[in-house]
């Protein structure tokens, strides 16, 4: 009797109403989202299991992936890019995004070696880029 009296005060003083999955966040470690940010998650193609991962990991997928896809780049020539922006471009992005992944991801692959759904999206990258 006194946990719903305990229930219905909770609901009167806006507990309910307000957050009705608080109960259910999940403040788990390493970053992970709560029940509440994966109801909303729209993972990449690429990687169904992107909600789940660490934030870590996240943002590591994120950049490597914007890595890779500048190292696909063509660099155009100088007749093709006379001022030579666009060779600007992929050069700044690969600096920016790839530098500093080699470690990263062997830091990664350490951390979650017992955690088989990051190793496997892990396993997909190269190991060695720099």
């Amino acid at each position: 009797m006194r946990a719903l009296a305990a229930l219905c005060a909770l609901c009167l003083l806006g507990g309910c109403a307000a957050r009705p999955f608080a109960a259910f966040e999940d403040p788990r470690p390493e970053g992970r989202m709560s029940l509440r940010e994966r109801s909303q998650c729209e993972p990449p193609e690429t990687q169904p299991g992107w909600c789940d991962f660490p934030h870590e990991v996240r943002v590591f997928l994120e950049r490597r992936e914007g890595c890779d896809h500048f190292r696909g780049e063509p660099v155009p020539d100088a007749a093709g890019d006379p001022g030579g922006t666009r060779r600007r471009q992929i050069e700044t992005a690969l600096r920016e995004l790839c530098t500093g992944t080699d470690a990263e991801l062997a830091r990664l692959r350490t951390r979650y070696r017992k955690d088989a759904s990051v190793g496997a999206a892990l396993e997909t990258f190269e190991s060695d880029i720099e």
